[in-house]
């Protein structure tokens, strides 16, 4: 079905064909297709090979559970009327609607168009295998996920893809904001494909357990240039309980079942973490990775992964302003017996001040493959 946000091309006015000039800077969505882009795991890819001669440190299972699940956390789940979603549903609000205290039961692919203001406030969302949720957002529409906790109880599911298009430019800036939300079980938690500059996405005081990533926010169209993406990104805590559930795919990622990374960024530009809220990395295989991407990360504790703390790939990586990497405890099973790099970068530029590594790490910074006139700059 054809919406009216979506008019043919003889209804546009001379105001939209002016503004169409900001559409190859603005847009946040990809061309247009007949089918959802769905998360694949051909997308969860090594960026960096190890050196050969290189003895990697052997896996441990986590134990069963360390903490509770959200699927242990609701034992007799039960949808709330009309909130059982049929697998290729496209939902599609209303104006400024505000959607509480519902247990949504998601048996498939979800597609959720809202109007100018669709807010989510203490929702849950039990989440069948393999299903995504895709939130499509149009010009200044608005979406919130605030309060609400999103899991699996068997196999793992994608996750939720953001995506917004735009036609014109207008005065009020749209936003995506996941705020004090739990999320578990997925590929990828969120994911940011192609974010657009004009809207701010806001991830704020949310807890991502068991997932292969937390946050995926990548342009796959940028040639090679890193763009800005809008992200306020604090208070968040990025962690595992548990081995990850069986995949989705007969197809699984790499490092599988171990979570890959809290955050994975790609030919992007952003600015994480502030002193009013820290963020936590713990128990993956990476807190953070960034391919050919401008990063600048402050405020964060990364603490007993299995790997490293950023890794960093053809990038440029500040890190200031009270960083901590701070290897594992003892707690055998539970955490690796060394981390093995706070940061690991290859053919990065690194600017790192204020900066604390703190025991059983390997290296604390480990700079490599730097071919390019790659300038780096280590201060207290």
């Amino acid at each position: 079905m054809t919406h009216k946000s979506y008019s043919g091309i003889n209804a546009l006015s001379v105001n939209l064909l002016k503004c169409l000039v900001f559409t190859l800077f603005l847009v946040g969505w990809a061309p247009a297709h007949a089918q959802i882009d769905l998360i694949d795991p051909d997308n969860f890819t090594e960026q960096h090979s190890y050196d050969p001669c290189f003895v990697e440190t052997p896996f441990e299972y986590l134990p069963e559970s360390v903490n509770s699940t959200l699927c242990d956390e609701f034992p007799n789940y039960e949808p709330s009327e009309n909130c059982t979603i049929a697998a290729g549903t496209v939902t599609v609000y209303g104006q400024n609607e505000v959607v509480q205290n519902k247990n949504f039961l998601v048996n498939g692919n979800w597609t959720i168009r809202p109007g100018s203001s669709l807010i989510f406030q203490n929702c849950n969302f039990k989440i069948a295998p393999g299903a995504q949720i895709t939130v499509k957002c149009f010009n200044t529409q608005t979406m919130t996920f605030e309060g609400c906790k999103f899991f699996s109880c068997d196999i793992m599911w994608r996750g939720i893809s953001v995506e917004h298009a735009f036609s014109v430019l207008e005065l009020t800036p749209p936003s995506f904001n996941f705020i004090n939300c739990e999320i578990e079980d997925a590929a990828s938690a969120l994911w940011l494909r192609n974010p657009s500059l004009a809207v701010l996405y806001k991830i704020q005081g949310s807890i991502f357990n068991n997932n292969y990533i937390g946050l995926s926010v990548f342009h796959d169209w940028a040639n090679g240039i890193p763009t800005w993406a809008p992200l306020v990104f604090w208070g968040n805590t990025m962690t595992t309980s548990q081995n990850l559930r069986p995949y989705f795919s007969i197809k699984t990622p790499p490092g599988y079942p171990k979570a890959y990374a809290g955050i994975s960024a790609k030919k992007v530009s952003s600015y994480l973490g502030t002193p009013a809220s820290r963020n936590t990395f713990t128990r993956m295989r990476n807190g953070m990775v960034c391919e050919k991407s401008v990063i600048t990360v402050n405020h964060n504790d990364f603490i007993g992964l299995w790997e490293n703390g950023i890794q960093s790939n053809a990038s440029s990586l500040t890190v200031l302003n009270d960083n901590r990497f701070d290897g594992p405890t003892n707690m055998p099973g539970i955490t690796p017996p060394i981390m093995e790099n706070g940061i690991w970068a290859t053919g990065s530029d690194l600017y790192i001040s204020d900066t604390k590594f703190n025991r059983r790490i390997r290296n604390g910074i480990n700079s490599e493959g730097n071919y390019h006139a790659e300038q780096i700059e280590i201060h207290d």
